[in-house]
């Protein structure tokens, strides 16, 4: 063999030498890169594991585990954010310290978990008359909301509507709840179009749980309903004392309920039924004696499906019960009416004596007041004031009139805090 051709075989074998060591360093790359990244598929899937395994968030009970997968979670967060819901508190002039409590237990009883982030839902105070006319309690209200962490969190906006209620409209006296009633049906033409869901959040209603928001949101994911409640669930007492009433109202779905407001088969149709009939009682009790008679049972044979009962707010007037004993009987409840309630809110009548105390005396100030000047600039060539009930019918205007409307206009509007979609 010459020294070329020795030569030629020395440079192949050097060559091979070499591509061997290259496909020894590339598969040994090849391999490291494969343990690297199963390394940190491996860390992520147990850090994923881990948080799920600490939150565990739950379809329909926040704090009740049901475990679901990230695809499952991702499919239920869409939903959650999608629903657009109003969390409703109707309020008086004389409601200005039991509001701001109520506000105050966002800190212990926060609304929302922020799983899924903030949901889709407003927080809306409800005047039975005009706001505009209340604007120490309206600041107060919104002072206490703003110190408030978890409220800022836990709702998109903040809104402050109107019912623009009469003095005819409003009455509360007894057996006739025409107030309430009209403020209920109203919030019907202000909410409509705007939301999909709204909360009758009634004053005496206490978060017993947190994350009650989610609750609610949660609730509206179910399909098919129109109303969402609670019956009256005191045990024994009723029924021993007063057999026939407590049998005529077992299916009693409370007020404090969720309610439909994209179905217009329900928001005109059934609560345009229910508007129509003149009634002065409680709007709940209109609803339920409208699904009960015979006579619209070809109509509510289609519907009373939509009529639905949930555990996420219970009505426990006049039942001496604790939050505690609820929990264990009602572990999915979040919300309670009338807890620690005897009677029919005694407390509640007594602020409203003092209330209207309190405006009769400033009234009898004022019209002493104006007397007193009227005197004083007086002509002194004689001549009269005009008698008192026509400067009362002149000072009143269409204020007067029960035309169910605010006064100067048509319809009910709620022009300084219309809500938006």
């Amino acid at each position: 063999m010459d020294g070329s051709t020795r030569s030629a075989l020395s440079r192949t074998g050097l060559s091979l030498a070499t591509s061997e060591r290259r496909l020894s360093d590339s598969g040994a790359g090849i391999l490291a890169s494969a343990k690297f990244y199963l390394f940190s598929g491996l860390l992520t899937f147990t850090v994923v594991y881990i948080f799920f395994m600490i939150h565990n968030f739950s379809v329909g009970c926040p704090d009740i585990y049901i475990p679901m997968d990230q695809a499952e979670y991702l499919v239920h967060c869409t939903r959650f954010r999608q629903k657009r819901l109003a969390v409703l508190v109707p309020y008086l002039e004389f409601d200005k310290d039991k509001v701001p409590k109520w506000i105050n237990t966002f800190d212990t009883m926060k609304p929302c978990s922020e799983m899924c982030g903030p949901p889709n839902t407003d927080l809306i105070f409800y005047n039975n008359r005009d706001h505009r006319n209340i604007p120490e309690m309206v600041q107060n209200i919104t002072t206490v909301f703003g110190a408030t962490q978890n409220g800022r969190k836990c709702f998109k906006e903040v809104k402050f509507l109107s019912a623009y209620l009469n003095d005819y409209e409003d009455v509360r006296e007894g057996l006739i709840h025409r107030g309430p009633r009209n403020m209920f049906f109203r919030a019907f033409d202000f909410l409509g179009g705007h939301y999909d869901y709204f909360f009758q959040n009634e004053p005496d209603i206490d978060p017993i749980r947190r994350y009650w928001v989610d609750a609610l949101v949660n609730e509206t994911l179910l399909p098919n309903f129109w109303i969402r409640g609670t019956v009256h669930k005191k045990r024994g007492t009723n029924l021993k004392n007063s057999p026939a009433e407590y049998w005529n109202h077992r299916t009693h779905l409370n007020g404090a309920a969720l309610y439909n407001l994209y179905d217009e088969e329900f928001t005109k149709g059934f609560i345009g039924r229910i508007r129509a009939i003149p009634d002065d009682g409680p709007f709940d009790f209109a609803i339920e004696n409208y699904t009960r008679d015979a006579a619209n049972w070809e109509y509510m044979m289609d519907h009373l499906d939509k009529f639905q009962y949930g555990d996420f707010v219970q009505n426990v007037i006049n039942d001496n019960i604790t939050r505690e004993q609820i929990l264990e009987r009602f572990p999915a409840t979040y919300l309670v009416h009338g807890l620690g309630r005897s009677g029919i809110c005694p407390t509640c009548k007594l602020k409203a004596a003092a209330w209207a105390k309190e405006k009769l005396e400033k009234g009898q100030a004022e019209k002493k007041k104006k007397e007193a000047q009227s005197s004083t600039t007086k002509p002194s060539g004689g001549g009269s004031p005009p008698p008192a009930s026509t400067a009362k019918s002149a000072s009143q205007g269409d204020n007067a009139s029960p035309s169910g409307s605010k006064p100067g206009s048509s319809t009910p509007q709620a022009t300084a805090a219309k809500p938006k979609s």
